[in-house]
């Protein structure tokens, strides 16, 4: 849940279709590149539960298009 002190943190991921802070979102443009295992398990099983990607890669694409995307940012700077 944001608060006033969070919300400028938080924003809507298009991947996972929520509001998530900057915390999760670096995990989650980071599983299976570094990131956390937990996550990318976490996420696998969401991708194999929810139909919406076939997979990580196809997650990361959708990803790679949102403007707070950490991956797409590292990679410009």
């Amino acid at each position: 849940m944001t608060t006033p002190d969070t919300a400028d943190r938080c924003w809507h991921c298009p991947a996972v279709g929520a509001v998530i802070d900057g915390g999760l979102c670096w995990e989650y443009c980071l599983a299976d590149s570094g990131g956390p295992i937990d996550t990318r398990k976490f996420l696998q099983k969401w991708i194999a539960t929810s139909g919406r990607f076939a997979g990580l890669e196809d997650f990361h694409s959708v990803c790679a298009s949102c403007p707070h995307c950490q991956w797409t940012s590292q990679a410009k700077s």
